[in-house]
């Protein structure tokens, strides 16, 4: 298994940490705060919108990958940062 592939992977499993955080919090009670996320959650609904996003950016990040290791890592360093902040937003909601 290549390095670009492992990343994805990676990349992947936060898309879904974040699904999963971003759905407990709403459901605890916390709102979304990314104007672009809200703006489809209203229009098509939490989990189509969430479901969609992993799909989106994961694939993204697949392509991503094969040009520039440091782009993806940059993005995994993101997403960790998301999940852990949905993550604090929803245990103290």
């Amino acid at each position: 298994m290549n390095l670009q592939l492992i990343l994805t992977i990676v990349l992947g499993l936060l898309q879904l940490g974040d699904w999963y955080t971003t759905t407990k919090g709403l459901a605890a009670g916390a709102t979304e705060k990314n104007p672009v996320m809200k703006w489809f959650m209203d229009r098509i609904g939490v989990q189509a919108t969430s479901i969609s996003k992993c799909i989106i950016v994961t694939v993204a990040g697949y392509y991503l990958a094969q040009v520039s290791l440091y782009a993806i890592g940059a993005l995994i360093g993101v997403y960790v940062w998301v999940v852990y902040h949905n993550y604090t937003v929803k245990v103290s909601s």
